[in-house]
């Protein structure tokens, strides 16, 4: 199945949050999204969205302020895109 952001199946996805991207999640995934508060500074949201590179790197471009949380297949295929993509290979250990 194709979607505006490529290929895959919508999934649910738990995202931990820092409150100064509150703004962006609510771009990204719309108004009706229902944010839980954990502490003063980190918020839980359920998403529906594609775990695809695309996502992988908007998660990406917030400096970890924007985390993949609850569910290990989603850490794990995070994890899996960012060695393919990030990590040389050849210096890895």
């Amino acid at each position: 199945m194709t979607y505006m952001y490529g290929e895959g199946k919508i999934e649910v996805i738990e995202l931990e949050f820092t409150p100064n991207v509150y703004s962006n999640m609510i771009d990204k995934f719309g108004k009706d999204i229902h944010p839980k508060k954990i502490n003063e500074n980190l918020y839980c949201v359920q998403v529906r969205h594609i775990m695809n590179s695309t996502f992988f790197s908007w998660i990406i471009g917030f400096g970890g302020r924007i985390q993949i949380s609850n569910n290990d297949v989603h850490k794990k295929q995070f994890k899996d895109f960012l060695i393919e993509n990030f990590i040389n290979k050849n210096n890895a250990d």
